[in-house]
């Protein structure tokens, strides 16, 4: 479809009359089909419509003002939610604009308390566009409104950062001076689009993309710094100037002084309420959003404002006031104790009754955004909530699961917000269960809506995607702590539903079925039968290709190393598929700790009392070097997981032993001092908590290289220092560092016995005496003597066995 270039042409210098005439017929052009839309983007009409956003006061402000209100509609109505039409209109600088125009139009509007039917429109206008800009930009290029925090503390926090790192803040940079760069580049993969759509020429490149998008969502919630970096996904909310001075964002000053007007007008100004909580529902994702808001003197009556507007607004200000106030006390306490703490009721639990009580309308749409609201109140401030009712989480589930099961429009939100009220409630995961919520999950998945339509659009295939994914981490929520619930997956025929997913086309999709095999994977009785007859060995090291998304690898690594445990039946065929392989790649090659971390935890149970033979085929992969670089990391969990490998690697097995002492391994002196260093954490932690873990790794370390032989004996007690970091555990307040302590010492004053019992054979046994006189020297005999009276059974028979070594 073309469009006449006359049509998008409008000179800023016309007359407002022939302004609004050709705006006109620009809206009437585009309204209908994307195509017309694209067309009209493509051949650059949101330069002309950009360049009359400003409103120029003169003698005819009210004209000036229809025509920026006009364009802001068309601007609008111009916006979609794909990626060439989101980085098209970053080109062209509409957002930024946007942004600036509505602090602009309201300060030229009269400020009267009840402004003129056209001085509303023209406000409405701005903010329409300025809601329709935002939100597609942020559905787009994200962030996600819901991350893996769905998911709970069963999955490492590391690992949802990481897994939200797609939908986050790209390393801050310098803008580039002047307009933004235009070029074509490959879209990146979001989490509803596996291959990205090659852009118009209007389209930016991908890092472009990240930076423009978070550069002007920046600007929208708090001002840039005197550098220029933006703010948003920094700690801060505010910026500095040059000055040090806070300097907050006009759009933000002039959008919450609008929601505060609306809540006090009531109906009259209904649609600024709704436009204006339908932004913040739709672009506030980060902390420091939501601080930004929180820090404004001006806090306590925006959310007044939203309580109001949710007990008295229409159906539709009311959702979005409720979506408003679920984005806008996520991760903040204080703001939801603020509806405890403040009101004219005496009850808290009366206070929160509006919002309660909205868990029965008879509007979908209401009751899954009140029970959305409601959930995030109640996982905010968890221990803080012994004024409800137990039954209130319940309630909550049981209203999801209601519309998950009747209301095919709304089952995707109603599962991501499902999966997150349950995560790490047993008690209320049991109640869940007993809500018939498998069933449940297994029509919604066999009976999806797109099978209705035989000829599926875009938005469909981005709803089926969305469904998937929240159905398959509601399983894992549920079946992540309990082996009766990994039954009932089972036996609900959920299985199938999870295998199709590992191959389905959207990222979160595929992420969502690796949490579930992960969480299906801690019960033995499921490794032993379903897992090992489904044959998802294949699908899941195919996970780990090079070309597959970053946070599917993640998750992927993550459920493979729990059935590379040494109980797996799965672990000899995943061996044989090649993960051991890729993990071992994926470990040397990837920057990304979160996948590094997930990696070493396959390799080190696949390391597990394995073979001497398998252990040389893992180093020939992974190598002595790059494992001693991984010793050496700053990182505390790679550290300790790259000792817990070394730990697997130098436990003898089959009487072969693996030092890594050698020359053509680690090295006696290199590998000796890593350990050194490693021990000595501990000390300068001076015993403080996070230590015990990689401490203990390296002396069972030490421990097993000491089994090995005589000369390895000999090269560890040869380190004076090193000995006396081992002594100084023996006083730890740590029990297994301790008994790690004594272990150390027992072997390196262990000596082999023979097998014959006759005197003359006893006496010709090798003792290692210099050892056994160097620890007495060092005071291990005294040590002991306290160490006799330990409270701990497991202490005082290590002390025991080590006295023996030293007769």
């Amino acid at each position: 479809m073309t469009v006449p270039q006359a049509a998008i042409s409008i000179s800023p210098d016309a007359p407002p009359v022939e302004q609004l005439a050709q705006l006109a017929r620009l809206k009437r052009s585009v309204v209908g089909t994307r195509a017309a839309k694209t067309a009209v983007l493509n051949a650059g009409g949101a330069n002309s419509l950009v360049a009359l956003l400003d409103p120029r006061p003169g003698l005819d402000l009210e004209g000036s003002l229809a025509v920026s209100a006009e364009a802001a509609n068309v601007l609008a109505a111009l916006s979609i939610p794909t990626l060439d039409a989101v980085s098209t209109l970053l080109a062209a600088g509409a957002h930024h604009a946007v942004s600036l125009s509505l602090p602009r139009v309201l300060s030229l509007v009269p400020a009267t308390d009840k402004p003129t039917t056209n001085q509303q429109k023209v406000v409405e206008a701005h903010l329409r566009a300025l809601k329709a800009l935002f939100t597609d930009l942020v559905s787009v290029v994200g962030p996600r409104e819901w991350g893996t925090e769905v998911i709970g503390a069963s999955i490492d926090a590391i690992e949802r950062r990481d897994a939200e790192s797609l939908w986050s803040c790209p390393p801050a940079q310098e803008p580039p001076e002047g307009p933004e760069p235009a070029g074509k580049g490959k879209a990146r993969e979001t989490d509803m689009q596996v291959d990205g759509a090659a852009g118009s020429a209007a389209t930016l490149d991908v890092q472009q993309l990240q930076v423009a998008a978070f550069r002007v969502l920046a600007e929208a919630y708090g001002a840039k710094s005197a550098t220029g970096v933006p703010t948003v996904g920094s700690s801060s909310a505010v910026a500095a100037d040059s000055r040090g001075k806070a300097s907050p964002s006009p759009t933000l000053d002039a959008l919450l002084s609008l929601l505060i007007w609306s809540a006090q007008e009531e109906r009259q100004a209904s649609r600024t309420a709704e436009l204006v909580c339908s932004f913040f529902a739709g672009t506030m994702r980060w902390p420091s959003q939501r601080a930004a808001v929180e820090m404004d003197e001006r806090n306590r009556a925006v959310l007044d404002a939203l309580k109001t507007l949710v007990e008295k607004g229409s159906d539709k200000v009311r959702e979005s006031a409720l979506k408003a106030l679920a984005v806008l006390i996520r991760d903040r306490p204080l703001s939801v104790f603020h509806f405890v703490e403040h009101g004219e009721c005496d009850n808290p639990k009366d206070r929160l009754y509006p919002f309660v009580s909205l868990i029965q309308s008879t509007n979908p749409s209401i009751r899954l955004a009140a029970a959305t609201l409601c959930a995030i109140m109640v996982k905010t401030v968890q221990t803080g909530w012994s004024f409800l009712p137990p039954e209130i989480g319940l309630t909550l589930a049981t209203a999801l699961l209601g519309l998950i099961e009747k209301e095919p429009t709304l089952r995707a939100q109603a599962a991501f917000a499902f999966a997150y009220l349950v995560a790490d409630d047993l008690a209320l995961q049991k109640r869940a269960v007993a809500a018939r919520c498998f069933p449940i999950f297994n029509e919604a998945l066999k009976r999806p809506a797109i099978l209705e339509h035989p000829y599926p659009t875009q938005a469909l295939v981005e709803e089926d995607a969305r469904l998937r994914e929240g159905i398959l981490l509601s399983i894992a929520s549920v079946s992540a702590l309990w082996e009766p619930h990994r039954r009932l997956v089972l036996d609900q025929r959920l299985l199938v539903h999870i295998l199709f997913g590992l191959s389905y086309p959207s990222v979160g999709v595929r992420a969502a079925a690796c949490h579930c095999i992960r969480a299906l994977s801690r019960s033995v009785n499921v490794l032993r039968t379903d897992l090992v007859e489904a044959h998802a060995e294949e699908q899941l090291v195919r996970l780990l290709s090079e070309d597959e998304n970053e946070v599917v690898k993640i998750t992927a690594a993550a459920a493979i190393a729990n059935l590379l445990l040494d109980f797996s039946p799965m672990r000899t065929v995943l061996v044989e598929a090649g993960c051991v392989g890729r993990m071992c790649q994926l470990v040397i090659s990837s920057s990304n700790p979160a996948l590094q971390i997930n990696a070493l935890w396959a390799l080190k149970n696949a390391l597990y009392q394995s073979t001497a033979e398998f252990k040389r085929g893992v180093l020939t992969s992974l190598t002595w070097d790059h494992l001693a670089t991984l010793i050496a990391s700053p990182d505390v969990s790679i550290a300790e997981l790259a000792l817990s490998i070394l730990r697997n690697i130098t436990a003898v097995t089959n009487n072969e032993a693996i030092t890594g002492l050698g020359a053509h391994e680690i090295g006696e002196e290199r590998l000796l001092g890593l350990l050194q260093d490693r021990i000595a954490v501990g000390v300068a932690a001076g015993g403080r908590a996070g230590t015990e873990s990689l401490v203990e790794h390296a002396l069972f370390a030490l421990n097993n290289i000491a089994t090995s032989s005589e000369s390895a004996q000999l090269a560890i007690a040869s380190r004076t220092t090193l000995l006396r970091y081992v002594f100084s555990y023996l006083e730890s307040r740590v029990v297994s560092l301790r008994v790690a302590a004594l272990w150390v010492l027992h072997n390196l004053a262990y000596r082999t016995r023979p097998s014959s019992l006759s005197p003359h054979a006893a006496a010709a046994a090798r003792r290692p005496h210099e050892i056994v006189d160097k620890l007495r020297a060092m005071g291990l005999e005294a040590k002991l003597r306290v160490l006799e009276r330990d409270p701990q059974l497991d202490v005082r028979e290590r002390v025991r066995d080590l006295k023996e070594a030293l007769m």
